[in-house]
């Protein structure tokens, strides 16, 4: 029964997470990301 209830609030989180990715402020923190990728690379 808890195993189920783990599950099911763990599905929830990836839920949000996924929404959240989605969302433009993450693409903005992505960008930001790649860019110190690169920053790092040179």
């Amino acid at each position: 029964m808890s195993g189920r209830t783990t599950k099911h609030s763990l599905n929830q989180r990836l839920e949000i997470v996924n929404k959240a990715l989605s969302g433009a402020p993450m693409m903005g923190l992505v960008k930001q990301y790649q860019v110190d990728r690169t920053t790092i690379r040179r």
